[in-house]
């Protein structure tokens, strides 16, 4: 999932940029208070690096599974049940808002289980679950003035077995970005309070130098 060799490389830059930032501003810190900050930038330059690269590198690994299993989903279901109404002509979003709960179900028994897709329950069951209450939430909203069942319809605002999938997909590709955003920007906070803080430091030490 995460490549070794790349995450020793961004550790490397990490570091190299850490010895970079020190020789730029922390070299201009009172004598007593470098020696521990030269560590801790290291520190910090090196764990935000690492991280990024780690978090897009799950992201990746995320999507191409994810695509993955989408695919072997569809095909599944296309085998199992060819005979199946949804699986043949689709379902019109326009017409089933009153009946959104039994369509939903219906919909579930033909998707494949965890097993059958080689994934891990626990994951399996969370991702299913979020999408399950989207889908639920569009479908009963679906004939209001003509609105589109959101991604799970095609251009007919038809749901299919390819736009039932590419809507799963979507659904759950949208829940991994916002939980990777919302991870790096915790880290890149933590470097740019360590980069205002030094500055602030090191602007505060030269004038007082100056003013000396």
């Amino acid at each position: 999932m995460i490549n070794i060799g790349l995450l020793i490389v961004f550790v490397v830059l990490g570091a190299g940029l850490g010895v970079g930032y020190n020789f730029l501003v922390i070299k201009k810190y009172p004598e007593n208070r470098r020696k521990a900050n030269y560590v801790l930038t290291i520190i910090v330059f090196v764990i935000v690096t690492a991280a990024l690269f780690a978090l897009f590198s799950v992201r990746a690994f995320v999507d191409f599974t994810v695509n993955e299993k989408s695919q072997m989903m569809e095909q599944s279901i296309k085998e199992n049940y060819p005979s199946l109404g949804f699986v043949k002509n689709g379902i019109d979003m326009t017409k089933i808002s009153n009946n959104a709960d039994s369509v939903v179900a219906d919909l579930w028994t033909v998707l494949p289980s965890h097993t059958e897709l080689g994934m891990g329950k626990r994951g399996y069951d969370f991702a299913s679950g979020i999408v399950r209450k989207e889908l639920e939430k569009k479908l009963k909203t679906a004939n209001d003035l003509g609105k589109k069942a959101s991604s799970f319809a095609d251009e007919n605002n038809i749901m299919t077995v390819s736009s039932l999938i590419n809507g799963l997909q979507k659904n759950v590709m949208n829940v991994v970005n916002t939980v990777i955003l919302v991870f790096a920007l915790i880290f890149v906070t933590i470097l740019l309070v360590h980069v205002i803080k030094s500055l602030n430091i090191a602007l505060k030490e030269r004038k007082a130098g100056s003013a000396a």
